[in-house]
């Protein structure tokens, strides 16, 4: 993807966003919400709404009190995966997709049980965010 350093630029650099979005707090929840609206502006072009309430919808239900959160979170991956498969063509799952693996190989990383269930927390905020943003730029 291409950096995120103008209002030209197509696409946000999830790389480089990514300790915001999994390591939210109050010195950085400012550019925790502008990442959220600049992901949903810019990076989910040619997703339907339904289709990104969705997987959503399917994050939200994941609790971390469950033993298996992390697998459930896991099945998330080819879930996009075969939407993306269907529809090559279409940037903003492509670029879902890839939000959705950095994310997971992130947490994946983590070794501490209680930071992964934070930095998933945090991915949860974000995703919901994202929802609303690509919400209120397409109205209805």
């Amino acid at each position: 993807m291409k950096k995120d350093n103008s209002s030209n630029n197509k696409y946000v650099n999830i790389d480089s966003k990514l300790s915001i979005i999994l390591y939210v707090n109050e010195n950085n929840v400012k550019d925790f919400l502008e990442t959220a609206e600049n992901f949903a502006r810019k990076n989910l072009k040619g997703i339907t709404f339904t289709k990104l309430r969705k997987f959503y919808d399917y994050v939200d239900k994941i609790s971390t009190k469950d033993k298996n959160w992390f697998v459930k979170f896991g099945y998330l991956k080819p879930m996009v995966a075969y939407h993306y498969g269907k529809e090559r063509k279409n940037q903003g799952l492509s670029n879902l997709k890839i939000l959705i693996d950095k994310v997971f190989e992130n947490i994946n990383k983590e070794k501490d049980e209680n930071k992964r269930k934070y930095m998933f927390k945090n991915f949860k905020m974000f995703f919901e965010a994202v929802v609303a943003y690509k919400r209120y730029i397409e109205g209805k």
